[in-house]
């Protein structure tokens, strides 16, 4: 006995009821089957913004219907606000969310108001397949503020982690970008004692700069609607005072081997370089050593080694062959040895790059 399977799909009432009919006309009972169904809402912490606040919120989203939900995504529009990266983005951006039936999730955010003079909204949908979708939208009024920032630059010449008289650089031109809107303040030089200021700019989010060959820690200033303290360490390029070679123990290794490297670090600075550690696989290819840094001991991130001032500093490596490396024939390695935990970003010393061959 054959059957034809008929679907009849209601979305506005969540319901989907699916019918058997035989191959003799015959309709057997309808089986009811639910789909999901939502309720999604938008808050914000505030209704009225000032310019220089960093807007938090989060979205609820709860299945109000009788079955779980798989491959959820999560349509956000902003208006007037940069997103900061959250936790979960991830999983709700990329269809990869399920909730149960009867389940809530709550999904924090926070958010930088672009442009003073312009209100904010967030606004956010439920997506999948199969289910009544649900959207909602929060808006808050924004004013524009202003405010200063007086700082002072200097460089650690003890050591010691903080600031000291006498340690102020004179003469350095300090420079930010930011704000909301976003925009650049003219450059303002450092005085004897290394004091600097930026009077009546607009509130927001800025960050700094400096010249002569120096570099800063990441860093972002929050400037509200008042004067914004700030004690700013500058630091010489690690890559004027630190070679770095890296050497493999072979030119071919098997599939299955364990690499052996050789990281040697020089100082020819008179100065100690504090919490060196390493960046390897810059391009991100399977056949790259370093991915993952294992076998790298106090190199890693969130470790670090000190190299005296004149004087070499060696490190065994140890690792295997990249599962990926096979195919390409060959493994390569290079770094950055810099002071990235401090937050020093650039101005990293650049090592030579080797490579081997890979056979079965």
């Amino acid at each position: 006995m054959g059957y034809s399977l008929l679907r009849r799909i209601a979305v506005g009432s969540g319901a989907l009821t699916v019918a058997l009919t035989t191959a003799f006309g015959g309709v057997a009972a309808a089986v009811p089957q639910s789909v999901p169904s939502f309720d999604l809402t938008v808050a914000l912490g505030q209704s009225t913004y000032n310019s220089g606040d960093d807007v938090t919120g989060s979205i609820t989203i709860t299945n109000t219907g009788s079955t779980d939900a798989d491959g959820l995504s999560l349509v956000i529009s902003n208006t007037n606000l940069q997103p900061e990266p959250q936790d979960w983005m991830n999983q709700w951006y990329g269809g990869r969310a399920s909730l149960a039936h009867g389940a809530s999730v709550v999904l924090p955010f926070r958010e930088t108001i672009l442009d003073g003079g312009k209100p904010i909204a967030v606004e956010a949908e439920v997506q999948g397949f199969n289910f009544a979708k649900d959207s909602n939208i929060a808006t808050a009024a924004v004013i524009a503020t202003r405010g200063s920032v007086d700082g002072v630059l200097y460089l650690d010449a003890n050591g010691n982690g903080q600031y000291d008289a006498g340690e102020g650089l004179a003469g350095i031109d300090v420079s930010v970008s930011g704000g909301a809107p976003w925009h650049s303040e003219p450059a303002v030089k450092t005085n004897q004692d290394g004091h600097f200021a930026f009077t009546d700019i607009p509130s927001g989010a800025y960050s700094p700069a400096v010249d002569a060959g120096l570099v800063l820690p990441y860093t972002t200033w929050h400037v509200k609607d008042q004067t914004l303290p700030i004690t700013l360490e500058a630091r010489h390029k690690v890559s004027d005072a630190l070679t770095a070679v890296v050497a493999l123990d072979s030119d071919t290794y098997a599939a299955d081997d364990t690499t052996h490297t050789t990281v040697t670090l020089t100082n020819n600075g008179d100065h100690d370089l504090p919490g060196i550690t390493a960046k390897c696989d810059l391009s991100g290819e399977p056949n790259t050593l370093g991915q993952n840094m294992t076998g790298w001991g106090d190199l890693q991130a969130g470790q670090g080694v000190t190299v005296p001032a004149h004087a070499t500093l060696t490190r065994q490596v140890s690792e295997p062959v990249p599962a990926g490396a096979l195919s390409y024939g060959h493994i390569y390695l290079g770094c950055l040895f810099g002071q990235f935990g401090a937050g020093y970003e650039d101005g990293a010393a650049v090592s030579n790059t080797v490579s081997a061959r890979v056979t079965a």
